[in-house]
């Protein structure tokens, strides 16, 4: 069984096919040769490059952390901006079976209306594109509410830390 050269050029990039010269090693050291430096893998720029591709993909816990001048806002300032962001944590984009126009793409990419013809590689209707506009509209969706959710959890933070709206 033989690699296609484009396959092993991508596995070589993304660090899943090692080198043979990263992978040598001489465990005799003669006094004219000098000694093949042992690669470190956390330094090998493949595998660099991946880390950080797929540490981007999940995303990790994060904790709102209140900024230095939230401290010094009045407690109806707090309620305010935390009103003011309720908004951004809707969401607005349809699910991905709701969407009347993701429908609408994939009934035309099956009939083959409008495909490249011309290139053998892509040979897909262009209709499938638009599915994965469609994704990351949706992404972007959810970055704007995590985003909105965790400034709006640093200033319940800091109006829980300031007492406010407390009966005494």
């Amino acid at each position: 069984m033989s690699i296609h050269p484009i396959s092993a050029v991508w596995l070589v990039v993304f660090g899943l096919l090692s080198l043979p010269v990263a992978a040598m090693e001489s465990d005799v050291v003669e006094d004219n040769e000098p000694q093949a430096e042992r690669i470190n893998l956390e330094e090998f720029p493949p595998y660099v490059l991946t880390q950080k591709f797929f540490d981007s993909l999940y995303r990790k816990a994060e904790a709102a952390q209140p900024g230095p001048d939230d401290y010094e806002k009045d407690c109806m300032v707090l309620d305010d901006e935390v009103s003011m962001l309720m908004p951004l944590t809707y969401r607005y984009v349809p699910g991905f079976y709701s969407d009347p126009k993701n429908a609408f793409a994939i009934w035309m990419g099956t009939l083959g209306v409008l495909s490249v013809t011309d290139v053998e590689v892509l040979d897909v209707p262009l209709w499938y594109g638009y599915l994965g506009f469609s994704g990351y509209k949706r992404h972007a969706e959810e970055v704007r509410i995590r985003k909105a959710n965790l400034r709006i959890g640093a200033l319940r933070r800091v109006k829980a830390r300031k007492r406010c709206f407390e009966s005494f």
